[in-house]
């Protein structure tokens, strides 16, 4: 802007203020009040300066004077906007492991000043870390080769089909093992295959894992081996007490073990006749002379047992006899235990077989009447059962309270019984009884059943 501009511009305004300063003062000189000496005194003392040479900004928008003086060289602002409050961030807490760092970074940056504390403290951690690796893998050999461990004996079930990782796993549960993956890569490293008997083992961790490990397969070469004979006629409780007399296994686990494992045999397939039978399995141990390993496993020796059976027992030629019968294996070898029981010999087999199958097959003798089931109920099911399963078993194991056969076999019958049942002599005789010396006396009524008990009592009997 020209000098003469901002003089016109001065005078201008000073014209102006002058004219609206003496209109209001006119128009309102009734309202001002006598100003005090001292207000006088600064108001006479009071001067506006104008600096001509600032720079009056151009006018960008109309300003209204109807409320005062407006200044050329004044800058209006705008209005200040309410500043905002910061927000407050929310404040994180260290965490505990955070503060553990900064307080072992501190401890670091002091230890390294100190060459001496250094280096003590880093030897002191490698000691450390040595020794719990040292106890670690003492603690994994341990379960290698049993160098501490106890003798006490532990009973384990072994699923069917189990792999090396699940027997291990079976030792891990039963506290007989401690670290699962070292006993895993061990195992895979020395190349154990996959080939354990499902039941149940007795095992102690004395054995070491590989102990163990063989001590649930079949195969144990170099143990200690009995040979055990088992007689025509014996019920599985006499099989378990021998079992354990020669140190082959422990009865109860024998008995437990044939209850609750599962064996894989076609014979096992076919369901019973009767599933509420004293011992499910009674008369499928086929009696002859095993070959055991000492210490061996229950379900190992069972399936020796059975494993005879199925040899000896169920031919084609025995299975297609039972079907011309119309009768089960089941039912063969339930008669054939009976026959065991009451034949005294191999010539008497067959004639009690057609006593059995006679009365089977009529109406007029529906009972079997045979003494021999009524005493496998009071010699084996009363003192081994409680008195109310007793109660429970007694109608199907009563050979003069219920019809036809007993619910299962007496005992284990031999393969002459077996032969005897599926092929009786061809008679008519519907009783049978035996003299003190073991001979036979066969009846085709009950007057003649009754004759031959009269020679037998007074001794009168015929050679």
């Amino acid at each position: 802007m020209s000098d003469e501009n901002k003089k016109q511009d001065e005078k201008e305004y000073g014209g102006l203020l002058d004219n609206y300063s003496g209109e209001y003062l006119e128009e309102h000189k009734e309202d001002v009040q006598e100003i005090p000496a001292s207000r006088k005194e600064k108001v006479e003392k009071f001067s506006l300066n104008f600096d001509a040479d600032s720079e009056i900004p151009d006018e960008t928008e109309q300003v209204s004077h109807d409320k005062g003086i407006y200044f050329a060289a004044y800058s209006p602002k705008e209005k200040p906007k309410e500043e905002e409050a910061p927000k407050k961030e929310p404040v994180k807490k260290k965490k505990e492991s955070g503060k553990l760092k900064d307080a072992l970074r501190s401890y670091y940056r002091i230890l390294k000043k100190n060459t001496v504390a250094y280096t003590a403290t880093y030897l002191s951690l490698i000691l450390v870390a040595s020794i719990l690796l040292s106890v670690y893998t003492l603690s994994c050999l341990n379960d290698i080769f049993a160098i501490r461990n106890s003798n006490e004996m532990v009973t384990v079930t072994i699923p069917e089909n189990a792999t090396t990782g699940d027997v291990i796993n079976v030792l891990h549960d039963n506290g007989l093992i401690k670290h699962t993956v070292f006993c895993r890569a061990y195992a895979f490293f020395m190349g154990y295959k996959d080939e354990y008997l499902n039941g149940m083992h007795q095992l102690n961790a004395k054995m070491g894992l590989e102990g163990m490990l063989m001590g649930t397969k079949e195969e144990k070469s170099g143990a200690e081996t009995v040979d055990v004979t088992f007689p025509e006629g014996w019920t599985i409780s006499q099989i378990a007490q021998r079992l354990e007399e020669y140190e082959v296994c422990s009865a109860d686990l024998f008995l437990q073990t044939m209850e609750e494992a599962k064996f894989n045999y076609t014979f096992l397939e076919t369901p019973l006749e009767s599933t509420d039978r004293y011992r499910n399995l009674e008369g499928y141990f086929f009696p002859a002379q095993y070959n055991f390993y000492v210490n061996e496993a229950p379900s190992s020796v069972i399936r020796k047992f059975f494993d005879a059976f199925n040899e000896n027992v169920m031919t084609e030629e025995n299975i297609a006899r039972a079907e011309e019968l119309g009768l089960t294996m089941d039912q063969v070898v339930t008669i054939a235990s009976i026959i065991q029981r009451e034949a005294a010999n191999t010539k008497q087999m067959y004639q009690v077989s057609s006593v059995i199958h006679n009365r089977l097959n009529s109406n007029s003798f529906p009972r079997l009447e045979c003494e021999a089931v009524d005493v496998y109920y009071q010699n084996e099911i009363l003192p081994n059962t409680s008195t109310s399963r007793a109660d429970e078993l007694f109608s199907g194991y009563s050979a003069y309270a219920t019809e036809g056969l007993p619910n299962g076999p007496i005992c284990n019958p031999g393969a002459d019984a077996i032969d005897a049942a599926l092929n009786p002599d061809d008679t008519n005789y519907y009783f049978f009884c035996h003299d003190s010396d073991g001979n036979i006396y066969l009846a085709a009524t009950q007057t003649e059943q009754n004759a031959n008990w009269n020679k037998i009592l007074s001794g009168n009997t015929d050679d």
